[in-house]
């Protein structure tokens, strides 16, 4: 069978399935009995984890299990999160540098993990059925994993270290079984229908959180902005801002479907307009930065297509005249009617008066001398936490500065190299795409950018107390290289 594993007969699916609940049903034992003991586990949470752990039962007997996990991971994501009960499937490594950290490891780690234990049969078979498999930045991906790996060797607290590559390798598990599982036109439908539940699930979850304050007594982060005090929704995922910056790809690629398919126009104005909503109260300053480059650049690309690109400097003055007018009207409205929001713009320009840009000045500063002092390995992959100056943060705020600090040059490098690769690939598909199909390539390129600018602010997509949404990371990377080297073969 192209592109899936050697497992063809119902009896190897039966077993495959049976190894699968086995390990579901060990991570429940493990959370009643090691997490939550017995008497304070409450007969709702134990129904709604019960829940959780049967829904997984149809994706696992219909097909190969394997395969379904990753098509509908982003489903399974959405359900191992705290919107069916208050702790998701986690294992306690309870005094790591002095600091209770929580590992979160649900279903789909548990297939990440069989699926890279049974990849190297499926490339074996593969190679002896003398048929080539090509996969997008493999190479690339691999020499940045054992680059990583070898850092660890110099890394003064190598638990963290090997923590932070864990979550990394999964992540790279992720984007493997994505972009290798998703074989056709049936499997992407069902991948887009798995990415839209993510979506209206943070959706209805982020408007309990703004109404009710979310569920089961859940605590919302809650921010001062000079005299006025708000508390940021954050849907189902870890902080605000990743929530912001999640929603903002979601945004560009309903943008783009709006004029893809104008039969489903209604729809997508609908959540385009959700997405805008949730984005506006979290109070993300990335998020709001996000939202604002990528509608200039958007509309500015979207021209060029149509007016080629001898016209491209005319409507970048044009667009960026009428989008500064809008932003001093929208501007002004804001001020009136949510101050908290206008605030949170305005204090980007007060510097090291606002805390959040405090904190980060010292950490990129302090982050940067000690770079100069490890500027070919850095200091080991996930040390920025044994730092004096780093008040026991696991991360500087700034992925780039991380990389450099943590992995050197050399790390930084690999790193820019995919980047550059991804945009490339992207850029020329772009270059080359005539009708509508470029305001999908149009929101790919977006995304990419996007992701780049809040990794020089947050960190969300790569750090140990954000696993879902560094799975996000991956998945996306698996969706991009659909779009690039499948799509175009099945419409």
């Amino acid at each position: 069978m192209k592109g899936s594993l050697p497992v063809e007969n119902r009896k190897a699916h039966l077993i495959t399935f049976l190894i699968l609940l086995v390990l579901f049903i060990l991570i429940y034992f493990i959370y009643i009995l090691n997490y939550n003991s017995l008497l304070r586990l409450s007969i709702k949470e134990k129904i709604r984890l019960t829940f959780v752990l049967l829904f997984f039962i149809p994706i696992i007997l219909s097909g190969s299990p394997i395969k379904n996990s990753f098509i509908f991971s982003p489903i399974i994501i959405a359900l191992s999160l705290k919107i069916f009960f208050k702790y998701y499937f986690k294992s306690g490594f309870k005094k790591i540098l002095g600091l209770y950290t929580l590992i979160p490891i649900h279903a789909l780690d548990i297939v990440i993990w069989i699926f890279f234990l049974t990849y190297p049969i499926y490339t074996i078979f593969k190679f002896l059925d003398k048929k080539k498999t090509e996969i997008p930045l493999f190479t690339n991906l691999f020499l940045l994993i054992f680059y990583f790996l070898f850092t660890i060797l110099i890394s003064q607290e190598k638990t963290y270290s090997f923590l932070f590559l864990s979550q990394i390798t999964t992540g790279m598990g992720m984007y493997l079984g994505v972009y290798i599982f998703i074989q056709n036109k049936n499997d992407f439908k069902k991948f887009i229908f798995s990415l839209i539940f993510l979506f209206v699930m943070n959706i209805l979850y982020g408007l309990l959180q703004l109404l009710k304050g979310g569920l089961g007594g859940e605590i919302l982060e809650v921010i001062r902005t000079g005299p006025i005090w708000g508390a940021r929704i954050r849907g189902v995922f870890f902080h605000s801002n990743a929530f912001a910056g999640i929603l903002s790809l979601y945004f560009f690629f309903f943008l783009a479907m709006y004029y893809y398919l104008p039969r489903y126009r209604k729809r997508l104005l609908i959540a385009i307009f959700a997405a805008l909503l949730m984005i506006f109260f979290t109070y993300s300053r990335t998020g709001y930065l996000s939202l604002l480059i990528g509608i200039f650049l958007f509309s500015l690309l979207v021209r060029i297509k149509k007016k080629g690109i001898k016209a491209s400097f005319n409507e970048f003055i044009k667009i960026t005249l009428i989008l500064l007018i809008l932003l001093i009207i929208l501007g002004i409205i804001i001020k009136i009617f949510f101050p908290l929001v206008f605030l949170r713009f305005e204090s980007i320009f007060w510097g090291g008066k606002d805390i959040s840009i405090r904190i980060r000045q010292i950490y990129w500063t302090e982050s940067i001398k000690k770079f100069l002092h490890y500027p070919i390995f850095g200091i080991g992959l996930g040390q920025f936490v044994t730092q004096k100056f780093s008040n026991i943060h696991e991360h500087p705020h700034n992925f780039y500065i991380a990389l450099l600090l943590e992995t050197g040059i050399i790390g930084f490098l690999l790193w820019c190299i995919i980047i550059y690769r991804i945009l490339k690939d992207i850029w020329s598909k772009w270059k080359k795409t005539e009708g509508n199909f470029h305001y999908i390539l149009t929101a790919l390129l977006i995304s990419w950018i996007l992701i780049n600018f809040q990794l020089f602010f947050t960190q969300f997509w790569f750090t140990i107390y954000a696993t879902e949404e560094m799975k996000i990371f991956w998945m996306f990377l698996g969706f991009t290289y659909i779009i690039l080297k499948k799509y175009e073969n099945w419409y």
